[in-house]
C-alpha cells in the first residue's frame, strides 16, 4: 500500500502560446491610462534585446486615448543579429508599420484608439514574439509594466516572471552624486540605449543624439547641485507671437516631465535629473521621453508655426 507521502509531485504543464496570448489580451484591456508594458527576450552578450511593447497614452481635448505598439527594429538587434530578409517579410505581413527612411533601424509601430481590439492585439504580439524572433516558449520572455508618470499601477496576471529590478542600498539618505560620478553613468545608459560602443560630444561638451526628426541633447550641468540636463531645439527661426506662447502653454499644461518655451527665435523642450540616486536607466528612459516628446511636437507645432526642423542638417555625432 502507498502513504500519501509517496505520491509523485505534480509537475505543472508550460503554458502554451494560446494561453498567453489570451492573459496578454486580458492584461492589455487592463493597462492603466499613461503607463506602457514591454515584453522581451533577456539581452544577450552583445546587447541584442527583442521586444514588443505598448504605451496607453491619454488623448488631447477630448481625444480617445491610444494603444500604441512597438517591434523592436535592428537598432534594437545589433551586431550578430540584425532583422533578416525573412523576418522583415513576416514583420511585414503582420501589418508593422515600418520606420520612416530616415528612422531605418528603429522601432516597427501599429496604433489603435481604445477601446482596441486586445485579441487581435495580443494575437499580432505573439506572433511576432514567436515567428519574427524567434522565441520558442512563453517561459523565455520577461515582462516591465510601469506608469509613464511614476505612478503604482496594479500587478498583471501574464504568467511570465518580471524583469528583476536592481536593489536599492538599504539607506534612509538619499545619496547626492559629483559630477565625476554623473559622466561615466550618463554616457553607460546612452551607450546600452542607443546600443553602441561609443560616443562623441559636440563642441559644447554634449551628447547629441538624433531621434526621428529631433536632435537631444545630454550634458552634466555642474554646480551646487549637478544635474543631467535634456533638451532640444525642435523648431529654429520661429516668430515670437502671443499665438505661439498660447501654443506653448497649452503644451506643457499636458506635458508632466518637461517644459517647452520660446527665447532667441527657438522652440525649445528640456527636463533636469537632480544628482540624487540616479541611474543610468533612469537617465535613458528620460532621454527616451524627451527625444520621443521632441519628434512629435516639432511635427505638431511646424505647421501653424514654421520654422525648422532642428535636425535638418546636422551631422550624425553618435556613432
Amino acid at each position: 500500500m502507498t502513504s500519501d507521502t509517496d505520491q509523485p509531485a505534480t509537475v505543472e504543464a508550460p503554458m502554451s502560446w494560446d494561453a498567453f496570448t489570451r492573459r496578454l489580451a486580458d492584461s492589455l484591456g487592463r493597462l492603466a491610462v499613461e503607463s506602457f508594458l514591454v515584453l522581451s527576450l533577456p539581452s544577450d552578450d552583445a546587447g541584442a534585446r527583442a521586444f514588443v511593447q505598448f504605451a496607453h497614452r491619454g488623448g488631447d481635448d477630448g481625444a480617445s486615448s491610444t494603444l500604441r505598439a512597438e517591434a523592436a527594429g535592428s537598432a534594437d538587434l545589433p551586431g550578430t543579429r540584425p532583422l533578416t530578409p525573412v523576418q522583415e517579410e513576416r514583420i511585414r505581413a503582420l501589418e508593422w508599420q515600418r520606420p520612416a527612411a530616415e528612422d531605418a533601424g528603429r522601432n516597427f509601430t501599429r496604433e489603435w484608439s481604445m477601446p482596441a481590439p486586445f485579441a487581435e492585439v495580443a494575437a499580432v504580439a505573439t506572433r511576432t514574439l514567436r515567428d519574427v524572433y524567434g522565441v520558442v516558449d512563453p517561459a523565455e520572455l520577461r515582462y516591465r509594466y510601469a506608469s509613464f508618470e511614476g505612478l503604482e499601477v496594479e500587478d498583471l496576471d501574464l504568467g511570465i516572471e518580471p524583469v528583476p529590478q536592481s536593489p536599492r542600498p538599504r539607506s534612509k539618505l538619499l545619496r547626492r552624486q559629483s559630477t565625476g560620478q554623473l559622466t561615466p553613468l550618463v554616457e553607460d545608459g546612452l551607450r546600452r540605449w542607443l546600443g553602441v560602443d561609443r560616443l562623441e560630444r559636440d563642441a559644447d561638451g554634449d551628447y547629441p543624439i538624433p531621434v526621428g526628426s529631433a536632435l537631444v541633447f545630454v550634458r552634466v550641468a555642474s554646480g551646487r547641485m549637478p544635474m543631467i540636463a535634456i533638451s532640444s531645439s525642435i523648431l529654429t527661426d520661429v516668430e515670437e507671437s502671443p499665438r505661439l506662447y498660447a501654443a506653448l502653454n497649452d503644451v506643457n499644461r499636458r506635458i508632466r516631465f518637461a517644459r517647452a518655451f520660446w527665447v532667441a527665435r527657438t522652440i525649445v523642450i528640456a527636463t533636469e535629473l537632480p544628482a540624487v540616486d540616479v541611474t543610468a536607466d533612469q537617465i535613458a528612459f528620460a532621454c527616451l521621453q524627451l527625444g520621443n516628446l521632441a519628434d512629435r511636437l516639432d511635427d505638431l507645432l511646424h505647421g501653424p508655426f514654421g520654422g525648422g526642423v532642428a535636425f535638418e542638417g546636422g551631422s550624425l555625432l553618435v556613432h
